[in-house]
């Protein structure tokens, strides 16, 4: 039998860039993008060593984050906050790693400097945080209702519940920006920021996924939130084809045959962007064929994520021919 737990978060920025933070902390492979929430591919390893199976972990807008209202948790502690992650488990042999499991996840996501709270199995409150105070206990048993309000109440935050919170979401490491590779096999996308040291390039992750259908807009803040990664090298037993190839269910030769590739390099004043020749590729040895196209800094997340769509679709057409 599943049980859940949640932690709701405060802000008000790009999805992306949240879930891209989320996915840092917490050290998952990767995160897919669904109409505006994120699967997020965490490793469940570690905790089905301590008798937990980690089964999902999801970050969902709540009603404040998609529609702008409260709906049924005004004048409640919850009112305030915009994303929900949901994390479902199962622990038939040690009760107690999972609520391990919970308090370990909360406070690696401490790092983000949001207000944040944690919400029990059962529904009850168990700790919450907020930047320059830090993490708060709260008893056994406390209702995230009215009944309760003098324990959970926090005039920064219930006050004025849908205002944005005036902090910001911490970069671990401020990196400057990434390329990005992004591949497109049978509608699934999945972008690869590349770091380049000392005459090196290596990928990191997480990677990013999503539906070519995702819309320029998201894509294009994707695109720019996946520029930005902090990461950690990808699985350097394994080549970076052979890892995508697994995430989408495919051999890697399947893989290579079925997909094209775009390059998005950094640049002065912006991003340019042009095809890869995968057929040949070694990991990352993807030369960029020619520049095709250009973006500057200044222009929307939408040009960006039309661009691209554009350049993939170009890029299958040769492909069919």
């Amino acid at each position: 039998m599943s049980t859940t737990l949640s932690i709701y978060l405060k802000y008000s920025g790009e999805g992306s860039r949240l879930a891209r933070r989320v996915a840092e902390v917490l050290g998952a492979r990767g995160y897919i993008y669904s109409l505006g929430d994120y699967d997020l591919l965490v490793d469940g390893r570690p905790w089905r060593e301590t008798g937990v199976s980690l089964t999902w972990v999801y970050l969902d807008r709540t009603d404040l984050g998609e529609y702008g209202e409260l709906e049924c948790v005004e004048g409640t502690a919850l009112a305030p906050y915009e994303y929900d992650l949901f994390v479902e488990y199962r622990a038939p042999r040690r009760p107690e790693a999972a609520v391990q499991l919970g308090w370990t996840f909360f406070e690696r996501l401490t790092a983000l400097n949001l207000p944040m709270v944690y919400v029990s199995a059962e529904e009850w409150l168990l700790a919450d945080f907020l930047p320059g105070r830090g993490i708060r206990h709260f008893p056994p048993a406390t209702s995230y209702e009215e009944q309760d309000r003098a324990w959970w109440y926090e005039p920064r935050l219930h006050d004025d519940p849908m205002a944005p919170w005036p902090g910001q979401l911490a970069e671990e490491q401020p990196a400057s920006p990434r390329s990005v590779l992004v591949f497109e096999t049978d509608g699934l996308l999945q972008l690869v920021p590349i770091a380049a040291e000392h005459g090196q390039r290596r990928w990191l992750t997480p990677v990013a996924e999503a539906r070519s259908d995702i819309g320029a807009h998201d894509l294009g803040s994707l695109v720019r939130s996946v520029q930005h990664t902090t990461g950690r090298s990808g699985d350097r037993d394994g080549s970076m084809l052979a890892c995508l190839a697994g995430l989408a269910v495919r051999s890697t030769e399947d893989f290579v045959r079925d997909t094209v590739c775009l390059e998005w390099c950094p640049c002065p004043d912006g991003l340019a962007g042009g095809p890869c020749a995968l057929s040949s590729a070694q990991d990352l040895d993807l030369p960029v064929g020619r520049v095709v196209h250009h973006i500057s800094a200044s222009e929307s997340p939408e040009v960006l994520g039309q661009a691209l769509l554009s350049l993939i679709r170009a890029a299958r057409s040769r492909v069919a021919e």
